[in-house]
């Protein structure tokens, strides 16, 4: 019986190394990044192009991207519904302005996956 427990367990280990190194499993096919090949073709060009309005709907649909560009400046000030994240970066000197209340990343977190998308369809 202790036999039969070893030449299964020595059986299943050689049959899970041999499927590991299955090539098929190493092939990458990005499906939610663009990779520099996909820019080679005009439909990868359109592709990439249409897809740069859903990260513009992102930052121009979230609050926080005006809260980032514009409160603190004439045409724009804190409301009283507004969280605290609103009134520090008002700069009016009511709440101090750190990294927990300052949501400078929701505009950057959007922006950046967008440069990166138009700088690859420029190329």
């Amino acid at each position: 019986m202790k036999r039969f427990k070893i030449q299964f367990l020595v059986s299943t280990a050689a049959l899970s190394l041999s499927a590991a190194g299955c090539k098929d499993l190493l092939n990458e096919q990005p499906r939610s990044i663009y990779e520099p090949g996909f820019f080679q073709t005009e439909r990868g060009v359109q592709g990439g192009l249409t897809s740069m309005y859903a990260h513009l709907r992102d930052i121009y649909g979230n609050a926080y991207y005006y809260n980032a560009t514009l409160t603190g400046t004439d045409e724009v000030t804190y409301g009283r519904d507004a969280d605290e994240n609103f009134l520090a970066m008002d700069l009016s000197g009511r709440a101090a302005l750190n990294a927990n209340n300052s949501r400078a990343d929701a505009l950057w977190g959007s922006a950046f996956p967008n440069i990166n998308t138009a700088s690859g369809v420029i190329k």
